[in-house]
């Protein structure tokens, strides 16, 4: 997920399942007032919501522009991919052994981690590429249509809004020259800071009307409050609460010893702001102090991540007079009739998670200092709103940053107004993209992929015998059902109608912080004030310029923003193998979610309703346990901790099924001879492409999914040219090398660590499924095609044998603990020679090319003799 904290509103509006997550969890690229709808993204899909290092590799491959609208021939383009995938490739690597280092062992020679940043990956390197095109259009001058009023444009026109919005965050010499008065005013007008004023009166102090103020700015301080979509009844909106976020990422990070590092920074990036302020040394430092301390009890009380996943076990709906009974400590009438402007009814239904949080909460109120708290809550303010002022503060946070996430420098100022008003005004910033870089073509096409990946699921479901058929109907019924947005809304390309999307927002091209706050106001009122309103689940949640994609479970809803249709996920003139190994396993791991640990919850309407039979719960529960244990076991060696299996379930689930639902089912019927053909890539000398029938035991995941949906494609489509100039392999190997290629990329230290505690994704060198200890013997791909990195080569030999009908030995004793679904399965590997001689005659007579010996094989993949275009 790059999962980000943006405002609650339907302009940056995000579902909680993501494909990847937020290059730093918690820690905006560029912080808003984020917190806002932390939590209610989790239950629902109304989400609110890195010196300069070129985007380029060392051999001068450049990424910006990245093929949206590339006007090469597909031979030509061809040739670059296959170029740039041999380079991450490290042959000295068994890929039998470790598909991953063997895929990208060589990323982080070509792509080192930019001193602003502490992630490089994939989707770091392609939002880098994003983000330079929206610089240039943002830095285009605004037009004015001849005859009209260039004041009344900036008023009414989105683009112009845009782009003075963005012009404002860039000058320098008018923040430079403002300091911290702006917000130093508005913190006046709030009651003041009490670390800045040693004669603030805390008899004039009113926490609940404070939090309310702030709400309204679009911050959830202590609470979080929202009106979503009732997760029983998704059709209406209703109030809802839950517990917020904290100043750090984890309440670990407060309770632990272990991480007193972290808390000293945070220590002290409180004392640098409220210097940067005016407030004295020794009184920032013992404010600072009370507040961290203060915090820490409120992490005490804050539920963990892990505990959270069962949304039945959280969710209490109950009505506002039921509410102020069970938690008197807190007026809820009044502090709703505050944001909301208007009288709310006793018999206000409302929908609470974490009950018992907010019982603590009201305890904890009820003995704390009110000078503490004053200062808490503009503290937690202050650090979003100080983003929108001068460069000190930008220093400031980055000492921050380098103790949290290894970041090494303050990111040029660029990169961070681009992310702010993609984040605020993505509809904006997305119709000017896709008018100038996208490609239409690509709309279409995967759309065609989807519906294709779409129908594999439903295969395989089918073919699933621990699943009774009653849930299985619903189960299709919800596939079914579900929404498909892809690229982009039609309307932002209609002037009119975008320019009404924004009508409320006013931008002063010389006022960055009052533009901000006007922001964050207008999406706060648009949030608020759904109330009473019906539920439209065609809206688009998620704007145009983004890498990223996403499922809503309250809409049942999958979403593909036109900016991750870009190269290693898609491009219309990649084979297909690669179209299939990138997006298609994405969109087969969207879908996925729908059916993982936390949508399996959800029918096909989005209402949170037990569908699933009393045995199938209990059969998908003991699955996944087998993959939470499996997780569990693995270790991140950036930082050296293990992977929390329970925290990343629903992910890995996802990850382990899309591949075999974009590659599944032309296996069953590609010919030897198609394979082997003139015109198509064989396998080298001593390989064996080994067509095995067997029964696939594994919950349905979008690994399966994707690798479903491709093979039935190429059966369609056997004489399509499946090749890439440079990379001699087959497709199939091809499909899985671009699916590892996803997941390139390398992490600081210390960012690794904050993510094994706060992220839902596990690490990007686990995304690619292991299969060797949570599935049985018949559930594994033979060879390099599910590229598993703990199985001996004895243990493969047997496997072999075992599927020729040679041994009926069980081999894998864990996995006879861990049952799992069964779907008829057919994979096409690629088995190295080396120790596999014993393999039967059987497999040899299909799968040997009658003019090779398979006695010396060359390494998979290459080297390859120099393309030749045709």
């Amino acid at each position: 997920m790059r999962k980000k904290n943006y405002e609650n509103n339907p302009i940056a509006e995000f579902s909680y399942q993501t494909v990847q997550d937020l290059p730093v969890p918690g820690l905006k690229r560029y912080e808003s007032d984020e917190d806002t709808a932390h939590m209610r993204d989790y239950w629902g899909d109304e989400f609110r919501d890195e010196g300069d290092f070129p985007s380029q590799d060392h051999d001068g491959t450049s990424h910006k522009g990245a093929y949206w609208t590339t006007a090469e021939d597909k031979f030509t383009l061809r040739v670059s991919q296959g170029r740039m995938m041999r380079k991450y490739i490290d042959f000295s690597v068994d890929p039998c052994e470790d598909f991953y280092q063997f895929a990208c062992g060589n990323w982080q020679r070509h792509n080192p981690i930019p001193r602003d940043k502490a992630v490089f990956n994939t989707f770091e390197m392609l939002r880098e590429s994003l983000d330079l095109i929206l610089k240039d259009l943002l830095e285009e001058p605004i037009e004015v249509p001849l005859g009209n009023n260039e004041m009344e444009v900036w008023k009414t026109n989105a683009i112009a809004k845009a782009k003075n919005f963005y012009k404002s965050c860039m000058d320098h010499d008018i923040l430079e020259a403002r300091g911290e008065r702006p917000l130093l005013l508005l913190l006046q007008q709030l009651g003041g800071w009490p670390v800045l004023e040693p004669n603030w009166d805390s008899e004039r102090f009113d926490w609940l009307l404070l939090m309310a103020q702030l709400r309204l700015y679009n911050n959830d301080i202590l609470i979080s409050q929202w009106v979503g979509p009732d997760i029983k009844n998704s059709d209406h909106y209703i109030i809802q609460f839950d517990q917020t976020t904290l100043g750090l990422q984890s309440k670990d990070f407060f309770l632990e010893p272990e991480h007193e590092e972290f808390v000293q920074a945070y220590l002290r990036y409180i004392i640098d702001v409220a210097c940067l302020m005016g407030a004295p040394s020794e009184r920032a430092i013992s404010h600072a102090e009370e507040i961290v301390a203060f915090e820490t009890e409120l992490a005490k009380i804050t539920t963990s991540q892990e505990s959270r996943r069962d949304t039945s076990d959280s969710f209490s709906k109950l009505t506002l007079r039921e509410f102020q009974e069970k938690v008197p400590g807190i007026d809820w009438t009044r502090y709703l009739q505050l944001v909301l402007g208007r009288r709310i009814r006793p018999s206000e239904p409302v929908i609470v998670f974490d009950f018992k949080y907010f019982l603590g909460l009201a305890e904890l109120l009820e003995g704390a200092d009110t000078r503490t708290l004053a200062d808490y809550f503009l503290w937690r303010f202050v650090s979003h709103r100080a983003n929108n002022l001068d460069y000190r503060f930008e220093v400031a946070k980055q000492r921050f940053y380098r103790v949290i996430t290894g970041q090494r420098e303050v990111p040029p100022r660029w990169k961070g107004c681009v992310d702010h008003v993609n984040s605020h005004m993505g509809m904006a910033t997305g119709a000017m993209f896709v008018r100038r870089h996208f490609d239409e073509n690509s709309k279409n096409d995967t759309l065609h992929m989807t519906m294709d990946i779409m129908g594999s699921f439903e295969n395989i479901m089918e073919k699933i015998e621990w699943i009774d058929d009653a849930t299985k109907r619903l189960a299709s019924e919800k596939a079914d059902a579900m929404g498909l947005k892809i690229g982009y809304p039609s309307y932002i390309l209609r002037s009119e109608e975008l320019n009404l999307r924004y009508k409320e927002i006013t931008i002063d091209p010389t006022d960055y912080f009052g533009n901000s706050l006007n922001v964050l106001q207008c999406l706060a009122y648009s949030d608020l004030h759904k109330l009473g309103m019906p539920v439209n689940k065609t809206t688009w949640s998620a704007a145009p310029a983004f890498v990223n994609a996403y499922y809503s479970r309250n809409k049942n809803q999958i979403m593909f923003p036109a900016g991750i249709l870009q190269p290693p996920f898609y491009h219309r003139n990649f084979p297909r193998c690669l179209n299939y190994g990138g997006i298609g396993v994405v969109i087969g791991h969207e879908i996925t979610h729908a059916f993982d640990d936390m949508g399996r919850l959800f029918d096909k309407d989005g209402n949170l309703n037990g569908w699933w039979s009393d045995e199938a719960v209990e059969r998908f529960t003991e699955h996944a346990q087998c993959l939470i244990d499996q997780y569990s076991q693995y270790v991140d060696a950036e930082a050296s901790m293990q992977l929390d299996g329970t925290n990343t379930q629903g992910e890995n689930i996802a990850d382990n099924g899309g591949i075999k639902q974009a590659f599944k089912e032309v296996a069953l019927r590609v010919s030897h001879s198609s394979l082997m053909s003139s015109d198509r890539m064989k396998p080298r000398s001593g390989d064996w492409a080994v067509t095995i029938n067997f029964l696939f035991e594994t919950p349905i995941t979008s690994l399966s999914i994707g690798s479903s949906a491709y093979q039935e494609w190429l059966e369609a489509n056997q004489g399509e040219d499946e090749t890439l100039p440079g990379i001699q392999a087959t497709p199939y190997q091809l499909f899985f090398l671009n699916f590892a290629q996803v997941w390139c990329g390398t992490t600081t230290p210390q960012l690794a660590k904050t993510k094994l505690k706060t992220a839902v994704h596990s690490p990007g060198r686990f995304r690619p499924p292991r299969w060797s200890s949570s599935y049985s013997s018949s559930s594994m791909d033979i060879g390099e095609h599910a590229k598993h990195h703990f199985v001996s080569v004895e243990i493969r030999k047997r496997r072999i044998k075992k599927i020729a009908g040679e041994d009926s030995n069980p081999i894998n004793s864990r996995a006879k603990n861990c049952p799992q679904a069964t779907a008829e399965h057919v994979f096409i590997g690629v088995v190295r020679a080396e120790g596999l001689e014993a393999s039967t005659s059987r497999i040899k007579r299909i799968q040997t090319p009658p003019d090779e010996s398979p006695s010396s094989p060359p390494h998979p993949f290459g080297p390859s003799n120099p393309p030749v275009k045709r």
